[in-house]
């Protein structure tokens, strides 16, 4: 359990607590299959003539930050484990960055789904672009916060006995830090869920573009929307566990080791779940995988013929 050191001395370095190992190894195991499908979805992306949709930036960016996540959390805790079988001292500082930022370092993650929410707001419901100029300008305000808070945590008089450096900064901002990712997804899935109304209510009415929808394209809007939504309820329902066992935590509640290891198993398998569903409900990237995967199955089909065998053959047709 956490406990505030009141009269802690900061010492130059710190050595990090042999027993988050086994949390090192879960989280390892957890995150490494996200950049399989992160992957195939940035290369489909960026293959000249595979995806031309109109949210393929967002959805892009959004894969960005899933994978921007996953390469730190794999990074930070292999740079923990190697510190721990080499018993390297750490510099107190260094150690308590490093930790805090693992907590901003997720939020482009979570609000990856609010992207691309926007992205549709504008061209499903005000039917006018958003540009790539738009995306990057967004990042600004998306990271504002988290920023904000991991200044709050270095430049706090407070440190913690926590679990991997062991002494630790900590914000004197209580439970803010816990809850505010929340909004992301919230607001993402508000959108959404207008989104789909505007989509039902204004079916035969609706352009894309300039563009009258037909009932195929309508009926793609609507699956699209509805992988949103599961998109904005999965970093909500990966973070309530987690949350929930990090506010006992900091309340001196002890909490028990399987509960950490489930929490930390369903907090960074969303990072594989997320582009799983866009291939699931978005038509194109569904098409693009279909036809790798057939293109793929054709040439392990593909038989080599030697030029000895064609002789062969050919003296028997004679």
């Amino acid at each position: 359990m956490a406990e505030y050191l009141a009269n802690y001395t900061i010492l130059d370095t710190v050595t990090v607590q042999p027993g988050y190992m086994r949390n090192a190894i879960i989280v390892l195991c957890s995150t490494i299959p996200s950049f399989i499908p992160n992957s195939f979805i940035l290369y489909v992306c960026f293959k000249k003539g595979m995806i031309t949709g109109q949210f393929k930036a967002s959805i892009a960016i959004m894969t960005i930050c899933n994978l921007y996540s996953a390469l730190y959390a794999v990074l930070f805790h292999l740079f923990y484990i190697f510190v721990n079988f080499t018993n390297t001292p750490v510099d107190f500082y260094l150690c308590s960055f490093l930790r805090r930022f693992a907590i901003t370092s997720n939020c482009p993650s979570i609000y990856g789904c609010l992207i691309v929410a926007i992205d549709r707001f504008f061209v499903v419901c005000l039917n006018r672009p958003f540009p790539l100029m738009y995306h990057l300008i967004l990042q600004i305000p998306l990271l504002t916060m988290p920023v904000w808070i991991l200044i709050t945590h270095m430049t706090s008089t407070k440190i913690t006995m926590e679990d991997i450096c062991g002494p630790t900064l900590k914000t004197e901002l209580k439970d803010i830090p816990t809850w505010f990712l929340f909004k992301y997804p919230l607001i993402a899935l508000l959108l959404n869920f207008y989104i789909l109304f505007f989509i039902y209510r204004h079916a035969r009415k609706m352009t894309a573009m300039g563009i009258r929808n037909d009932e195929n394209e309508v009926s793609s809007k609507k699956k699209m929307t509805v992988g949103m939504i599961f998109q904005c309820l999965l970093p909500i329902c990966t973070q309530l566990p987690m949350a929930g066992t990090a506010l006992f935590y900091w309340r001196g509640v002890f909490v028990p080791q399987l509960v950490w290891d489930c929490n930390n198993v369903v907090f960074y398998i969303g990072l594989t779940l997320n582009p799983v569903i866009t291939v699931i409900f978005v038509r194109q990237f569904r098409q693009a995988a279909l036809k790798i995967l057939t293109m793929s199955y054709l040439k392990t089909k593909v038989t080599t013929i030697q030029p000895s065998q064609l002789s062969t053959q050919r003296l028997q047709l004679q």
